[in-house]
């Protein structure tokens, strides 16, 4: 929620502060999109309506009517508090005179509530009773803070014969469904502590609220509380805006106070990065940042002290380069491409000599030809690695045979994970050595898969939790932790909420990153054990409800891969069967003719 001070006027949140130097500027991917089986049977699914039910507040506010019941002025309260196109005027209409005279949400958090689970008292008129989700705080950020039986009393009296809320909450409280109307997800960028590669903040902002003065602002303001373990700020420089942003042509200028002079070129031309990274939509092409009306001198800048914007999108993740034959697969235990029908075994060693291969992973070359590089495959002898053109025989490189699926980074790193005994062991293998990361964060945990983000700072986890009445799964999210550029710890786990229809989804089989800024997580789930699981979508923070991708199929997903290229997805489910059904448009699926034990998209 936007503070009620301008932007340029707001005093940033002490970080620590950049001092390494700006990394050389990259030339930024070319992205492109996969195309997408045509053959087979299709499954058309239509996506439900939007929900109406109870706690699901939707359309325009409007005042109360005269003699409206108790029931009528909650409904309206809560319906007027998601309208700010009037600066709440509408929700004040609700208020006892006291109660308007003195409530500003501005400035406050905002409550967020859960759409399914919330009802009115049947006691108290006046108050609703459900599950709190969590807050979003002033800065935009969304931190869960889940609590049951939550009550929200908003104290109704009658005032000249009329029912009106006497009590209202600091801040706004909005159902799910109500939030994900009133606000928009912004991703803001910062450069991490160490490592090239930026990271992605969410932030939530009011619809026509988000402008280069907002990016700005929320990039001086520091990184959310849980990001800042991994990534650095400009905050204790005390940096501010002393005005809004201007765009004067092709360049978005931008006026700091008098702190920033102290910024060496190359902390100056980070922040100038950071700044046009979060910059979206402005037809702008190169950014100066200035200081008493002069032009700061940034690393890398031309004579006019300005920097192309463009030049953010090498230190930003773009996804995968379409690249080669597409998705593999595992078909009488050699390694196949799929994207030929029938499919073709690889000529060589992966092609031609049958081995148990529980799951594999696949990098490309850094010159893309027709095979890829690499292939990295957990088997009965553990993990073993080589170039898929049967050039050299497999080489074992982890002798543990209960690894997770493994993963290669969009780096050329190999991700591989054993559950361990207690604490799950996290190894990345280079072609020269291995490193093991230190995993503290995840003592106690046994993890069920696990999944790499595209920027290399996250990790996306399903891990097994015991229940009084038996075992479950939970999806959560931890963060890596780079030393002298390479990944050396998983820190900061937490835990995503997955909820759909009210209903927690306590199996989880599988998931999935959505998208270069590693904001969105696909996942296999159900509510139970005994469910068929659905495939959804659901962002990291677990404040929006799970979307489904059509609805339930007759067939039972197992697991699935998923590329992302630019903003597009390639979303290709293994059944139980072995049968693969890929994610077509309007909702339906396409079933492949083949029947395989594993898939996985080169990297």
């Amino acid at each position: 929620m936007p503070s009620a001070r301008p932007l340029w006027n707001q005093r940033p949140r002490g970080r620590a502060r950049l001092a390494w130097p700006l990394l050389c500027l990259l030339l930024a991917w070319c992205a492109g999109c996969a195309s997408i089986p045509t053959s087979g049977p299709v499954v058309s699914q239509t996506r439900p309506p939007a929900d109406q039910r109870p706690g699901w507040v939707a359309g325009q506010a409007k005042p109360p009517p005269a003699d409206a019941s108790p029931s009528l002025i909650l409904r309206g309260f809560l319906t007027a508090m998601a309208d700010f196109s009037s600066n709440y005027d509408i929700a004040k209409q609700y208020l006892t005179r006291q109660a308007a005279a003195v409530w500003d949400p501005a400035g406050h958090e905002v409550e967020i509530y859960s759409s399914d689970s919330t009802r009115q008292d049947s006691d108290d008129p006046g108050s609703i009773i459900g599950t709190r989700i969590g807050s979003l705080r002033t800065d935009g950020s969304f931190v869960a803070d889940p609590l049951d039986n939550w009550v929200l009393d908003l104290g109704l009296v009658q005032e000249d014969g009329q029912w009106r809320v006497s009590t209202p909450p600091p801040g706004l409280a909005m159902s799910q469904n109500a939030f994900s109307q009133a606000f928009d997800r912004v991703n803001v960028y910062f450069f991490p502590l160490s490592g090239g590669m930026m990271v992605a903040d969410s932030r939530w902002v009011q619809p026509g609220q988000w402008s280069p003065t907002e990016a700005a602002a929320l990039v001086l303001a520091g990184p959310s509380d849980w990001l800042s373990a991994i990534v650095g700020s400009h905050a204790d420089a005390a940096i501010t805006l002393t005005g809004p942003v201007e765009i004067d042509g092709a360049v978005v200028e931008v006026p700091l106070s008098d702190q920033a002079a102290a910024l060496s070129g190359a902390e100056a031309a980070k922040l100038a990065l950071e700044i046009a990274a979060t910059l979206t939509n402005t037809g702008v092409t190169t950014i100066r940042l200035l200081c008493q009306g002069r032009a700061l001198a940034l690393d890398g800048a031309g004579a006019d002290g300005s920097l192309e914007i463009r030049a953010a999108d090498a230190f930003r993740p773009a996804g995968a380069t379409p690249v080669g034959t597409g998705l593999m697969g595992v078909l009488d235990q050699t390694v196949v491409s799929l994207a030929d029908d029938p499919p073709q075994a690889l000529a060589g060693d992966w092609g031609t000599t049958p081995r148990a291969i529980a799951s594999f992973a696949v990098r490309w070359s850094a010159a893309p030809s027709e095979l890829p590089a690499q292939i990295a495959a957990v088997t009965d002898q553990g993990l073993l690695t080589g170039p898929a053109d049967g050039s050299q025989e497999p080489q074992t490189r982890w002798e543990k045979t209960d690894l997770l699926r493994p993963q290669y980074d969009h780096s050329g790193a190999l991700w591989a994970v054993s559950p361990g005994e207690g604490t799950p062991e996290v190894m990345v293998l280079s072609d020269a050595q291995a490193t093991a990361l230190d995993t503290s964060a995840l003592s106690g945990m046994r993890l069920m898969a696990f999944q790499v983000s595209p920027d290399a700072r996250r990790l996306a986890v399903v891990r097994q939790i015991d229940l009084p009445d038996g075992v479950a799964q939970e999806a959560g999210v931890a963060l890596i932790a780079y030393r002298d550029g390479a990944p050396s710890a998983v820190v900061a786990y937490r835990p995503v909420r997955l909820v759909r229809e009210g209903l927690s989804q306590k199996s989880i089989l599988d998931l999935a990153w959505l998208g270069p800024s590693s904001s969105s997580l696909l996942v296999l789930a159900a509510s139970s054990a005994d469910a068929r699981p659905g495939v959804f979508a659901s962002d990291i923070d677990g404040c929006l409800e799970m979307t489904e991708w059509g609805l339930r199929q007759a067939w039972t997903p197992a697991d699935m891969a998923v590329l992302t290229i630019g903003s597009n997805h390639r979303v290709v489910i293994r059944d139980r069967e072995g049968w693969l059904w890929t994610y077509a448009t309007g909702q339906s699926w396409v079933r492949s003719e083949a029947a395989v034990t594993a898939i996985a998209f080169p990297v």
